[in-house]
């Protein structure tokens, strides 16, 4: 899980958009937390536990956390 937690560090941190977005962030911890979410929806998917058993929710859910954690703007209600 750090292979894939470090490439998610360099990704975000290549990335303007999300730098700042996460300015004052902890990038490493935030890249965990969203790589370990992955890993267990994964897991989900993987033992057909619904919802995840559904691809297309699967990715869904994962491309909206990943998103909103990386480029949402919270700053308006």
């Amino acid at each position: 899980m750090q292979s894939f937690t470090d490439a998610t560090v360099i990704q975000i941190t290549a990335d303007p958009r999300a730098r700042q977005r996460l300015s004052g962030q902890d990038i490493p911890a935030v890249a965990s937390a969203l790589t370990w979410l992955g890993e267990r929806l994964y897991y989900l998917a993987a033992t057909n536990t619904p919802p995840f058993d559904n691809q297309d929710t699967l990715i869904d859910t994962l491309l909206h956390f990943w998103t909103s954690a990386l480029y949402m703007d919270t700053s308006t209600p």
